[in-house]
């Protein structure tokens, strides 16, 4: 008797992550739903759904390790290979790039301003990193430099 594999197509179209996302937005969808999307297609054995979990899984369920992970790193989960590793740290990239925009149209007047600036992306680094944030007359950001 053979392992019987439920795919998204089986899944009821209220409970498939593009549609749920379509019909009820973004914001509705799990970590794993957001994941599968970006993941597309699964694997034999597998469904796009079914893989998310796994990843975030081996990762304590947390979707920050994406953001720090390589793609040889993410290549090391069954199922995932160069193709979908690179659209999930497009994606992650994507977000990064949105953040910085967004902060842009911060002011620095106080080295407390870097802090609440740089804290939530440079918190969990696992090593140290030197950043120079150019700054117009006003202490509006032009650009922010990773030095090393």
């Amino acid at each position: 008797m053979g392992d019987y594999h439920v795919t998204i197509k089986m899944l009821p179209e209220s409970m498939r992550p593009r549609e749920k996302l379509l019909k009820s937005g973004e914001t509705t969808l799990s970590d794993a739903e957001l994941l599968a999307i970006l993941i597309k297609e699964g694997v034999s054995g597998l469904s796009a759904l079914e893989l998310a979990h796994q990843l975030l899984a081996s990762h304590e369920g947390n979707l920050r390790f994406l953001r720090d992970a390589t793609i040889e790193e993410l290549t090391c989960h069954p199922g995932i290979g160069p193709a979908k590793a690179a659209i999930i740290k497009a994606a992650v990239e994507i977000g990064r790039r949105i953040s910085i925009d967004v902060k842009q149209k911060i002011i620095i007047r106080s080295p407390d301003d870097v802090k609440h600036l740089l804290m939530e992306d440079m918190r969990f680094l696992d090593r140290e990193h030197f950043r120079v944030l150019h700054l117009d007359r006003k202490g509006g950001i032009i650009f922010i430099e990773d030095v090393s």
